[in-house]
């Protein structure tokens, strides 16, 4: 049983880094423009694609398919890029905006993976 509590509270411990990072980001990357954005974006993209983890090339590829995700990435950023999406992305890791939150779920071939998720 100590064991057990034991490993319990180091896997605690390992989490609260992250814990941290994502409750003290206030957004102060993120101008005002960006927080339009994501009003938009983030409800597009979970209504596409759940919480799975996505890269953003994937994701542009996703909305070639769905027209509501296709419709909010045009409005944000006409003539969009996975780069350009993926950067607005990146200055949001840990936001929330309207009970989503967008985080990084680590990096693969394809680039920084992104999962949007309830709050």
């Amino acid at each position: 049983q100590i064991a057990e509590l034991l490993q319990c509270i180091l896997d605690k411990l390992d989490a609260l880094p992250r814990a941290i990072a994502i409750a003290s980001h206030k957004g102060t990357s993120l101008t005002r423009h960006d927080r339009e954005r994501l009003a938009i974006l983030l409800p597009a993209i979970a209504e596409a694609v759940g919480n799975a983890v996505f890269a953003t090339r994937d994701l542009m590829d996703e909305a070639t398919a769905d027209g509501k995700l296709h419709g909010a990435i045009n409005r944000i950023f006409p003539n969009c890029s996975p780069q350009k999406l993926g950067k607005l992305l990146a200055r949001s890791d840990g936001f929330a905006e309207n009970n989503l939150r967008v985080e990084s779920a680590g990096k693969a071939r394809e680039g920084v993976l992104w999962r949007v998720t309830q709050v």
